[in-house]
């Protein structure tokens, strides 16, 4: 019985199969049954390694989410100031960012790309230089972010695989029964043999390990902070203009 309840997998059965009892005219409690397919990632092997990859650079990716955060944070504010009032004048088709909660929605639609350059183009009706911010949170979001977390896991996937593999090379070197080191010689994984001399040890070997990859990954993101801080200092620039712009625009429209 302690066993059955150590399996967290069989843990979750049980508490399905109850709420399913408790609740028979539910039928959304009932749906969840179908996790129950998870199942197969702790009996496939390969599944399993990518995984604990992908939980192994939840750090890294913690750090990546709280960046985007910021992003959305900045330019949410930035635009709910610039473009707050069009949609009540006629100007917009949709309450783009009338609030801080539209303006969020509306940087997640376009951090998809999904038709952000028409909700440009309706903007640059009323001011012709508010494509630079929203070019600025494309290139940000959609390109450097976005392809920063695919690089982390693949990054992480990479150095799992690297793991396995010198693993696989350390047992084919002790089938041989001569001393040997296993390093791992940039992306080509090599058996580098060595002989035992006066019952000393094999000297050490440089190896790319992983913590020397995470240290490179480390510095990656530091730089993408440094170059983050730059942006800021840029967008905060293209602000102040564009409130200038704004306010030219409305005293123009005043004096018609």
């Amino acid at each position: 019985l302690r066993g059955f309840f150590r399996d967290g997998f069989r843990v979750f059965d049980l508490l399905i199969v109850i709420l399913s009892w408790a609740m028979e005219g539910t039928q959304v409690i009932r749906a969840f049954r179908i996790f129950r397919a998870s199942r197969l990632i702790t009996r496939i092997e390969t599944m399993r390694n990518l995984v604990l990859a992908i939980f192994n650079v939840m750090p890294k990716m913690t750090a990546i989410f709280l960046l985007l955060i910021l992003i959305f944070f900045i330019f949410g504010v930035m635009f709910t100031t610039l473009f707050k009032g069009m949609y009540l004048d006629g100007e917009l088709t949709e309450p783009f960012f009338e609030s801080l909660f539209y303006s969020f929605f509306t940087l997640f639609q376009m951090m998809t790309m999904d038709s952000w350059s028409t909700i440009m183009k309706q903007i640059q009706e009323e001011y012709p230089t508010a494509w630079i911010p929203f070019v600025i949170f494309i290139i940000l979001t959609g390109f450097v972010v976005v392809n920063l977390i695919i690089a982390v896991i693949c990054d992480a996937v990479s150095i799992l695989g690297g793991v396995d593999n010198n693993a696989g090379l350390s047992a084919y070197a002790a089938e041989d029964g001569r001393p040997k080191e296993v390093c791992i010689d940039g992306e080509n994984y090599n058996i580098i043999e060595q002989k035992v001399e006066g019952g000393g040890k094999p000297s050490s070997q440089l190896c790319t390990t992983t913590a020397q990859r995470l240290e490179e990954l480390q510095k990656q993101l530091d730089d993408l902070v440094v170059a983050q801080d730059q942006m800021r200092r840029v967008i905060e620039v293209l602000s102040s203009r564009a409130s200038m712009v704004k306010i030219k625009s409305s005293s123009h429209r005043n004096r018609r």
